[in-house]
């Protein structure tokens, strides 16, 4: 029988990432045109980063070519919002992804 401590101190609450250290991202996929070249590429990530990443303090973390999908969270310490989501999702349609799709948020760090 696992037991599990209800009181625990801020240090370990802070080493385990719960309750108030808690952190909330989601996840992101995404379509790029077929033939879409090197450079364009290129100039949509920093786009991406420059028009949604950067201005709201997140962080992704992802690959693809046509193909992408990573995970947004939060630069500093602290949780995505639902609002984020939305920024995310609109400036991805807006500039042209396809196929665009978000998880919920979810807890970073013991997501099962």
């Amino acid at each position: 029988m696992k037991v599990i401590a209800k009181d625990r101190s801020r240090r370990i609450r802070k080493k385990l990432r719960v309750d108030e250290f808690q952190e909330f991202g989601f996840d992101v996929a995404w379509q790029l045109a077929e033939g879409i070249n090197g450079e364009e590429l290129d100039a949509f990530i920093d786009r991406f980063f420059s028009g949604v990443i950067q201005p709201n303090l997140l962080s992704f973390g992802g690959e693809g070519d046509t193909l992408w999908h990573g995970l947004i969270c939060t630069q500093k310490l602290g949780s995505c919002t639902e609002e984020h989501r939305t920024n995310v999702e609109k400036w991805l349609t807006d500039n042209g992804a396809t196929s665009v799709t978000l998880s919920p948020l979810y807890d970073i760090w013991w997501a099962e």
